[in-house]
């Protein structure tokens, strides 16, 4: 059996998100092949709705693509391959990672869908991983669909929810979180006044445009 997978960090306790990259940022592939796999496998990388067939690849890789074992040297049964720079599509979208057997189009396994985003989604994705996990770990919380009790902490399940802060020290967690990762400071209070994780977002990605870029 054949398989592929991305390298992505997850939490155990939380349903599986959809895997997310930012444009532009390079991708790390985990693969296995059976036995009667050769030397000229390859991977290619394709929008999802670009074929129609899940057993033959009938478009163009247009240049896409990598071989899993190199050209000489013993070949091996498992590995790692990296997309990046001109192996990656510079656009938007969901795409899929395709294994081929012997430098054609017979498709042995295709990985889990995956979502290549402009800035402002990935942001979305990661302030709404992180104000989730923030109030998840209070032990008096709700969800969105749950929600009733005004004084309990509300959990945001997509970036168009909003959310309630009961406490100060989660708005500071949060704040906390978005300078580690993007490098971004501003006063706890903003978190709260924002009360939704696509404001909070939108927040971060023009100061993070205004700093960086």
């Amino acid at each position: 059996m054949t398989n592929l997978s991305s390298q992505q960090n997850s939490d155990d306790n939380r349903k599986a998100e959809p895997i997310t990259f930012e444009l532009g940022v390079p991708i790390h592939i985990s693969w296995t092949a059976s036995q009667n796999h050769t030397r000229r496998d390859w991977i290619g990388i394709y929008k999802v709705t670009s074929n129609s067939s899940k057993l033959v690849t009938n478009v163009s890789s247009r240049g896409r693509f990598v071989y899993v074992s190199p050209e000489e040297g013993e070949v091996v049964d498992s590995g790692e391959v990296w997309f990046k720079g001109d192996l990656l599509p510079w656009e938007t979208g969901t795409y899929e990672f395709r294994y081929h057997h012997d430098d054609g189009y017979e498709v042995m396994t295709i990985s889990q869908p995956f979502e290549i985003a402009d800035d402002l989604h990935v942001i979305e994705q990661s302030v709404l991983t992180l104000v989730q996990r923030v109030l998840d770990s209070d032990s008096t919380h709700t969800t969105n669909n749950d929600y009733s009790d005004s004084k309990i902490s509300k959990i945001p399940n997509t970036t168009s929810d909003d959310y309630i802060l009961m406490k100060e020290i989660h708005a500071k967690h949060i704040v906390y979180g978005i300078k580690m990762m993007f490098g971004i400071d501003f006063a706890w209070e903003v978190v709260s006044v924002d009360g939704n994780v696509g404001r909070l977002a939108q927040r971060v990605c023009i100061l993070f445009i205004h700093f960086y870029c």
